[in-house]
């Protein structure tokens, strides 16, 4: 079977899912692959920031990006 690199992250998740409650991916800001292996892992977003202009323009790319991951029909089950 060949695992897309972008969803890797997704299917080892799945293996440690009887082992973990809890696992929490930290990512560098920048919109790369690690990134969206990371959102395409993920069953939930939390996103910290500062409530400026530029901030806002990042988070506002992230959620198109998470939109572009959910639009592949792609769920964890």
């Amino acid at each position: 079977m060949i695992i897309s690199p972008v969803f890797a992250a997704r299917s080892s998740l799945l293996r440690a899912d009887a082992t973990f409650d809890f696992v929490l991916l930290d990512c560098p800001p920048s919109l790369g692959i690690l990134m969206t292996n990371a959102l395409a892992a993920a069953d939930e977003l939390l996103v910290p920031l500062q409530c400026e202009y530029f901030a806002l323009e990042g988070l506002s790319k992230i959620v198109q990006v998470v939109e572009q991951i959910r639009n592949t029909g792609a769920t964890r089950s």
